[in-house]
């Protein structure tokens, strides 16, 4: 298989999967308990955090680990509304219209539960929100902001700073998705400006099911999990100590290897793109390739239904992604791409690429000449 889909999920690194693979079988103890086992898995705990927040720049009392970046989204926008509307506060929340599910699924439950006013800010025709618009959708008592730093289906990059800059001026707090930023685009929180983040392992050759949610230590945040002290007194649950020391350490190779990552990726995909324009007729770029992450390609291929076309590449020996999605059995269009401005139509023809590390020049070629020819079998039946 051929694998491009990488914005989904990587595969765990070979050295992310070596410093994990101690803590199934012989460091396996609770981070709680208190003899010397335990003590021991709560160093590789702490040292983890340690690590993160250097990346970071921020203090290690300010990263909670958790189990997803869906749960970091989550845990942003609830544990910081909810305490606020149950004092009976009026607070408004900002979010935009191309958000991962994960933010616009608390948002929903924030409205529904609390009636919570929530404004869904508009992109552009590339899918980049206006720092204008935000401004003009500020209010008296809004309370929060959560924009995503690079988006997970076109891969447009947001200008965070222009934004948190605005947020901080009206005094609001600010949440960013970073899941698929990092191993991009270095994650400093100083120079995002940003009150919250979010970040997880399994976009940057690390494990799956680990999460992180950075908290600026003057944020009261409500905890999400009850009946334990851990992660200080936020989340109670025993800790998952083997995917949390394979967290650290595919942040510390994404950090060591973006450069060269970037320049890598953003070589195979442009060669790509090239290809493919000369090689398939009516093909259109869904956003532009300036602003965008350098791994990702979302395209429109007139004339051809995407889950069709994804179903017979996978056949062939490629996995990537179409530009809508299945829920309970049914195919919805995807309201990124709708939000950009693309019918029904465009985005059920719509598909994403996504390149990693271990894709090559022969992949990207055999790619484009399979593509080619089923999407004009396609075409002629």
């Amino acid at each position: 298989m051929i694998y491009f889909d990488h914005a989904s999920a990587t595969p765990v690194d070979p050295e992310v999967l070596e410093v994990m693979l101690p803590f199934f079988s012989e460091h396996y103890a609770n981070p709680s308990s208190l003899h010397l086992a335990g003590q021991k898995s709560r160093a590789a705990v702490d040292k983890a955090r340690m690590k993160i927040a250097e990346y970071l720049g921020v203090q290690p009392t300010e990263v909670y680990f958790c189990a997803s970046g869906t749960e970091s989204c989550n845990w942003a926008l609830v544990g910081v509304m909810e305490p606020l509307l149950l004092r009976g506060q009026q607070a408004h929340l900002i979010v935009s219209e191309i958000e991962h599910s994960a933010v616009l699924g608390a948002a929903k439950f924030l409205e529904e539960s609390y009636a919570t006013p929530v404004t869904y800010l508009p992109v552009d025709k590339n899918g980049r929100v206006s720092p204008e618009d935000l401004r003009n959708a500020l209010r008296p008592d809004t309370a929060l902001v959560s924009i995503m730093t690079v988006n997970n289906e076109i891969g447009t990059v947001q200008p965070i700073r222009e934004l948190s800059d605005i947020c901080k001026e009206n005094g609001v707090l600010m949440h960013t998705d970073a899941c698929q930023a990092i191993g991009f685009i270095p994650l400093d929180i100083q120079e995002l400006g940003v009150d919250l983040l979010t970040i997880n392992a399994s976009k940057i050759y690390g494990p799956k099911g680990i999460g992180a949610l950075y908290v600026r230590e003057s944020i009261s945040i409500s905890s999400w999990t009850k009946g334990g002290p851990q992660e200080f007194k936020k989340r109670a649950g025993t800790e998952n100590v083997s995917a949390i020391v394979g967290f650290e350490k595919a942040v510390e190779l994404a950090n060591r290897h973006y450069k060269d990552l970037n320049i890598y990726v953003t070589e195979l995909r442009d060669t790509m793109w090239k290809r493919l324009q000369e090689s398939i007729s009516e093909i259109v770029l869904n956003g532009e390739m300036e602003h965008r992450a350098p791994n990702n390609l979302n395209i429109w291929i007139k004339g051809v239904d995407g889950e069709t076309l994804v179903k017979r590449m996978d056949l062939a020996g490629f996995a990537f992604s179409t530009g809508s999605a299945c829920t309970s059995g049914e195919v919805t269009p995807s309201h990124v791409l709708m939000g950009i401005g693309r019918d029904i139509d465009a985005a059920k023809s719509s598909i994403r690429i996504t390149l990693g590390k271990g894709n090559n020049a022969k992949e990207v070629q055999q790619f484009i000449e399979t593509l080619t020819k089923v999407v004009d079998e396609l075409r002629k039946a």
